[in-house]
């Protein structure tokens, strides 16, 4: 009966690889998608996997945030998409000095900054000051010497 039970075929593929198979990113194709959700579900599962120390789930959860932000089109009218992911970013990630979302979310609106730059949003948030403003400022000063 052991030997009939150890080789039991169950399942044709094993959960995870399904799950992988069926989480390609998928880029954005027009203004009108907005992508907040998205941005703020793999941030908060970052923020949760941190909080609880497990690590590989922090780890999957910024990479699927970095390729979801690679594949992004970025218009003039999802600025406010980004700022939101910024926003949760400084106000839930953890501690400075290990947080890779915070500094995930910087580079991007470093490397992004032609289009958000100019933005009323974008100056009402480095208006506030705060975290945020010194780690962009440290990023653009690196950059920029």
């Amino acid at each position: 009966m052991r030997r009939s039970f150890d080789i039991k075929f169950i399942c044709s593929t094993l959960p995870r690889q399904r799950i992988i198979n069926s989480c390609e990113t998928i880029p954005n194709s027009h203004a009108k998608q907005d992508y907040t959700g998205m941005f703020l579900a793999h941030a908060r599962l970052y923020v949760f996997a941190d909080k609880y120390g497990i690590e590989p789930l922090e780890s999957l959860s910024l990479h699927k945030l970095h390729a979801t932000l690679k594949s992004f089109t970025l218009y003039r009218a999802r600025v406010g998409d980004i700022l939101k992911l910024v926003r949760y970013a400084y106000e839930n990630g953890p501690g400075y000095k290990s947080n890779k979302l915070r500094a995930l979310v910087s580079e991007y609106i470093a490397c992004e900054i032609d289009t958000i730059g100019g933005t009323k949003r974008f100056f009402a948030l480095m208006e506030e000051g705060g975290l945020f403003v010194r780690d962009f400022w440290k990023l653009v000063q690196k950059n920029l010497l």
